[in-house]
């Protein structure tokens, strides 16, 4: 994988996070569902790193 789309996929990864950050503000949103989403993509970032 090239730099640029390394970077590209890692901005996203971020951007979800953010994203799952607010979502956790909610109180309807069940926090199990988002600790396991912001596992998901550390692992998928880790794996990114290694590539």
């Amino acid at each position: 994988m090239n730099p640029r789309t390394k970077a590209i996929f890692l901005e996203m990864l971020d951007i979800q996070r953010q994203f799952l950050a607010e979502l956790n503000k909610d109180p309807a949103i069940d926090e199990d569902l988002i600790r396991l989403q912001l596992y998901q993509i550390d692992l998928e970032e880790e794996r990114l790193k290694i590539l």
